[in-house]
C-alpha cells in the first residue's frame, strides 16, 4: 500500500521539527530528507519531490499555514 499525501506531509513537518532545533547537525538532516524523497518517489510516481523538500526546510510559520 503507498503513502498519501498526509503521509508525506506529516513526515515533512517531523523533519522539519527536527531541523530548527538548536545544534542540529544540517548535512545530516538534508542526506536524510533527499533519500526519503527519494523512496518515496520509488513508491509513489506522483510523489512531489520538490514540494517534500520545500517543506521540510520551510519556516516554522509556513507549514502551520499548510
Amino acid at each position: 500500500m503507498s503513502m498519501t499525501k498526509k503521509d508525506y506531509v506529516a513526515i515533512a513537518d517531523a523533519i522539519n521539527e527536527v531541523l530548527w532545533q538548536k545544534d542540529i547537525d544540517l548535512v545530516t538532516v538534508t542526506v536524510v530528507s533527499v533519500a526519503l524523497a527519494e523512496v518515496f518517489l520509488k513508491d509513489n510516481p506522483q510523489f512531489q519531490h520538490n514540494t517534500f523538500i520545500q517543506a521540510c526546510y520551510a519556516e516554522r510559520k509556513e507549514i502551520d499555514n499548510v
